[in-house]
């Protein structure tokens, strides 16, 4: 069994981890959120495709998701040393799935120029 992630109206998924790793990735983002709840809504740019189906297949808007990442970017999920070693999977992830959906990631910072260099290589080398 796998979770997806896909553009609405696109063939094709972003990413399609198993469950556990999928259902994780939308867990993280819901807690990051938690914690920073001036970040947009994860619920408002990962939807399920089939909303009281199967909760493992997802459309992402690649729109909000670069609001979130760039929320995340430009806030303690990346200055705070503990939080970003906590987070770097899921960021390298979501940029990934970004440059995937044809957006790219401005990286400011040296730690950000790191995380968009790793989102850059998993989107070549993760599962679709």
């Amino acid at each position: 069994m796998s979770v997806s992630f896909s553009l609405r109206g696109v063939r094709g998924n972003l990413w399609n981890p198993g469950n556990k790793t999928g259902r994780t990735y939308v867990g993280m983002a819901r807690l990051i959120f938690a914690q920073n709840p001036d970040f947009p809504d994860p619920d408002s740019w990962i939807v399920e495709q089939s909303p009281g189906g199967t909760p493992d297949d997802h459309y992402v808007d690649p729109e909000g998701l670069a609001s979130f990442i760039r929320a995340a970017l430009d806030s303690a999920v990346v200055r705070n040393g503990g939080y970003l070693r906590i987070a770097r999977g899921f960021l390298e992830i979501s940029i990934a799935m970004l440059f995937r959906a044809g957006v790219e990631v401005e990286a400011v910072t040296p730690v950000e120029v790191e995380l968009v260099e790793a989102g850059r290589e998993l989107a070549r080398t993760m599962v679709r």
